[in-house]
Formats: structure tokens, sequence, C-alpha cells
């Protein structure tokens, strides 16, 4: 099988163009649902500080919360971090569970 290329004189800046371009279509026929969804996906990591503020509680209530299994940790090393999305979900729950 033999490949035949045509050489043509372009700017270096037409061929980066056309080279982003071709790695675009790639991407697209490889993600369907596009890559500019990927933040979305991505979880967001809490520190105890920043989950306490979102919940408007103490930072004891945070480990209080940890410790009774109505929130789960991530430790990383001797760091802990609470996933945004997951928060959100078990309080919701809890808040709703305890409004009924």
């Amino acid at each position: 099988m033999t490949k035949n290329f045509v050489i043509e004189q372009t700017s270096s800046e037409e061929l980066l163009k056309q080279i982003s371009n071709l790695i675009d279509e790639k991407l697209n026929a490889l993600f369907p649902s596009g890559l500019k969804n990927q933040k979305e996906s991505e979880t967001e990591l809490l520190t105890i500080e920043e989950t306490a503020k979102l919940l408007k509680v103490c930072k004891t209530t945070v480990y209080n919360y940890t410790k009774q299994g109505i929130l789960k940790r991530k430790s990383f090393g001797k760091s802990t971090r609470y996933d945004k999305k997951e928060v959100l979900e078990r309080i919701g729950a809890l808040r709703n569970q305890n409004a009924v």
C-alpha cells in the first residue's frame, strides 16, 4: 500500500491551524460527548475548612459527621478532603430525612 504526499508552500501559521483542526476532528471522533464537559465530571475536593464553610457549620461538626459516617473523607497522606458533590448529596438527604 503506497501513500502519496503532496508538499505545498504553506506558512507556519496555516500549518499549525491545519494540524489543530485535524487534532480537533480526531478528538471529537474519539470523544463524541466532547472534552468541554470534562470539568463537570471531575470531582471537586474540599478541605475540612471549605466543607465547614459550605455547610455553614464549624469544623468540629464536620469531624463529627465524618465519625458518624454521614460524610466520607478521602485521605491523601496527612491531608483530608471531601468530595463536594458527595457532601451536598449526603447533607441534602439528611436534611430531607429530618424534615419528614
